[in-house]
């Protein structure tokens, strides 16, 4: 299943970052499926950027408002959120000064139309107003929360969250979070979830970051409740997010979007993440899905994450997740995988999955768990296409740009190239279900160690015999990157590069590669960037 952002009504750029939400007007962005098992299928986010409801606006100054004033102006500003948290409103913005540190939580429990929303944000001069406590948005919608700061100190549980739970399955719609920053979290730095029937739709967390916390940001569902719909993870940033150090289950990652349909996240960065993660049985990934139908990751990066036990890796597909796609991505120097697919037990079906044109550069530091990984019942109809794989030796480990365990479907891999030196492995599939079809293989001019089943085999011609590479596709030659420059560059192909317009038609490649460049619609090249430059060496 693949998307491309679709701007409406509005002449607005491709790119989500360029829709500033507080112009006046309503924005429609659809998420437009353009190719794939479901080409037909279109999901719409509508946006109410905010307006003066009736409930007014109230200041609230932490350096030299009164709790016994009106609030109605900067002058008589309350002091404190817990006097805003009181006095709810529909449609009731509060401003928080700048400069002053607010140590109440404070909630929006109100209940709001798109002519009267919410608000918490910031007002004066100066840093951003400095919230120790919680903000929650509680069995709410229509509003927003922006320009403010949470530090907890290690004491919440969460810190920023939009929840729900009044079990009669009322869908909450236009939450938005946007430039945040959260910091010192114990649990949840940002968080959109629900406890049963009830659900959030067309929300979005825009420009926010979070560090040095627990946990990062997230989307959730209860056992059992209803999938929220239509969220938006954009133009986010997460990074040392350290994990709870409990043994129960993975902690520590960056950016997950679960318990979601429709979901997009995009433009988004993790980096260092899942060092105190104390699960020995599962682990963090910088960015993420599962429990999710129809969403989408592209043009994010996520880089050196830690892995304690397992996983610590860049992305992740993961159980319960049908018809999601990660394209156009940039996976880096992860002691844990690049890429991965996998189903837990007692997680419902996958199927109809995808990770196409990314590019993954000296992951698997630790060995053991491949640039790309495919672990357990995964389902059917699921494809690793047109991705470019890059590793380089680790002492004492063996990284390997594609490992398989306990992988019981097959899963297409096509046109991908795989590029390793010596102490790496190209393929580690010992369960052999991986349906290997026109991929480069090359291992800096040694035997290509390419391990299917049992066997290991060192050269594409040895490896063909098991079915594999069919009707001498594939390519064992060495792929001439152009070299130099950052990785956007340097892995695209020179003009001499035999794996040049030599890629296999499949209906999932989509219109554009990893670069953005329009692909022909014949005479398509092998890896993830279709540019061809011309460059004096390759590497």
């Amino acid at each position: 299943m693949a998307y491309q952002s679709i701007p409406a009504q509005n002449p607005i750029a491709n790119k989500f970052q360029a829709l500033q939400l507080t112009q006046p007007g309503v924005f429609n962005v659809r998420i437009k499926a353009l190719d794939g098992n479901n080409p037909g299928l279109t999901a719409s986010i509508q946006y109410t950027p905010f307006v003066v409801g009736v409930g007014g606006t109230r200041y609230i100054s932490a350096n030299s408002g009164n709790d016994a004033n009106d609030g109605l102006t900067p002058q008589s500003a309350w002091k404190t959120a817990a006097k805003a948290a009181a006095n709810q409103a529909p449609g009731r913005s509060f401003l928080f000064e700048r400069g002053g540190t607010y140590t109440d939580n404070m909630e929006i429990t109100s209940v709001n139309a798109p002519g009267d929303v919410a608000r918490i944000d910031a007002y004066g001069s100066g840093t951003a107003p400095l919230f120790t406590g919680k903000v929650v948005v509680y069995n709410s919608g229509f509003c927003r929360v922006q320009n403010i700061r949470i530090d907890s100190n290690g004491v919440n549980k969460d810190c920023l969250i939009a929840y729900c739970d009044t079990n009669a399955g009322i869908t909450y719609k236009n939450v938005i979070f946007d430039n945040v920053e959260v910091t010192n979290g114990n649990a949840f730095a940002i968080a959109i979830g629900n406890g049963n029937k009830d659900s959030f739709e067309d929300c979005v967390i825009n420009l926010c970051t979070v560090h040095d916390t627990k946990e990062g940001i997230i989307t959730y569902r209860a056992a059992g409740a209803n999938r929220h719909k239509n969220i938006q993870i954009t133009n986010c940033r997460a990074y040392r997010v350290t994990g709870t150090g409990l043994p129960e289950k993975n902690s520590g990652s960056g950016i997950i979007m679960g318990g979601t349909s429709y979901g997009y996240i995009t433009n988004c960065e993790a980096y260092e993440c899942g060092a105190n993660n104390g699960a020995q049985h599962e682990g963090p990934l910088g960015i993420w899905l599962y429990d999710a139908d129809h969403c989408l990751i592209e043009h994010c990066e996520s880089h050196h994450n830690i892995r304690k036990y397992l996983d610590g890796g860049g992305f992740d597909i993961d159980g319960g997740c049908s018809y999601c796609t990660i394209q156009y991505c940039y996976s880096h120097d992860n002691q844990g995988m690049g890429y991965m697919m996998v189903k837990y037990p007692g997680s419902e079906l996958m199927q109809n999955n995808l990770i196409r044109y990314c590019i993954s550069e000296n992951d698997d530091l630790k060995g053991g768990q491949g640039a790309i990984k495919l672990f357990g019942d995964i389902g059917e109809n699921n494809a690793i296409l047109h991705n470019t794989i890059i590793l380089k030796a680790v002492p004492g480990a063996t990284p390997s740009c594609v490992d398989t365990t306990t992988l019981v479907n097959k899963v297409q891999i096509e046109n991908n190239i795989f590029y390793g030196v010596e102490g790496t492995m190209l393929v580690n599939d010992v369960t052999a279900n991986g349906v290997y079809k026109n991929n480069a293989y090359y291992r800096n001019g040694l035997p290509l160690a390419i391990k299917f089943g049992s066997t290991t085999y060192n050269t594409l011609a040895e490896f063909r015999g098991t079915g594999n590479e069919a009707n001498s596709l594939g390519s064992e030659a060495n792929p001439q990157f152009f070299s130099g420059g950052n990785a956007r560059l340097r892995y695209a192909l020179r003009n001499a590069s035999p794996l040049r317009v030599t890629a296999t038609v499949n209906g999932q490649d989509g219109s554009v590669d990893y670069l953005g460049n329009l692909l022909p619609n014949t005479g398509r090249s092998v890896g993830a960037i279709q540019y061809f430059a011309t460059a004096s060496t390759s590497v």
